[in-house]
């Protein structure tokens, strides 16, 4: 189950203590003290980390939590108020749990699996079968390609991202 809400948090960890239980990046956990209190206090198995973060600071933050890390990989840009996704709705128009406009991605996956990352999150919400599965099929090769010490596969999605034909988004940052 991923959760978001503390006290939602709170009652899956008291009522149903098997359930595993990840933290959405609607958190907004995006440092080790933060990402520490939900595995100490909620037993969070598995973090969605923010978009935001670069490949470095992803693997320094890995140094520092005891907890599988997810970042997404594939999907629509929104303002990168992470997080915050009444914020993005408002300043887009259109809602990243509704109309499913979020998820920049990467295609650095051998610096992600580098980074100690465990899972990459495929946006998904509000898309068809086809959509989905072209995309989890050609991640699923670039992965396990990278596994086998092989480099990844062009993924030749970029007939489906949403209006750019590249959507590596904040990784290739060069504002800090």
């Amino acid at each position: 189950m991923i959760l978001a809400d503390i006290g939602l948090c709170h009652y899956a960890a008291e009522k149903h203590p098997d359930l595993r239980r990840h933290l959405s990046v609607q958190a907004s956990a995006s440092n080790p003290d933060s990402i520490n209190f939900y595995v100490d206090a909620f037993g969070v198995k598995r973090v969605v980390l923010p978009r935001v973060l670069s490949v470095q600071e992803i693997t320094a933050l890995n140094q520092k939590i005891d907890v599988e890390t997810e970042v997404f990989v594939f999907g629509g840009l929104c303002v990168m108020a992470e997080g915050r996704c009444q914020l993005s709705s408002y300043a887009t128009g259109e809602s990243p749990n509704i109309n499913g406009v979020c998820s920049p991605a990467a295609e650095m996956l051998p610096e992600l699996m580098e980074a100690g990352v465990t899972a990459l999150k495929i946006e998904g919400r509000q898309r068809g079968r086809a959509y989905v599965g072209q995309v989890v099929s050609a991640f699923r090769q670039a992965v396990d390609a990278v596994k086998a010490g092989q480099a990844a596969p062009p993924l030749n999605l970029q007939n489906i991202t949403e209006g750019q034909a590249k959507t590596s988004g904040a990784y290739d940052k060069t504002w800090r």
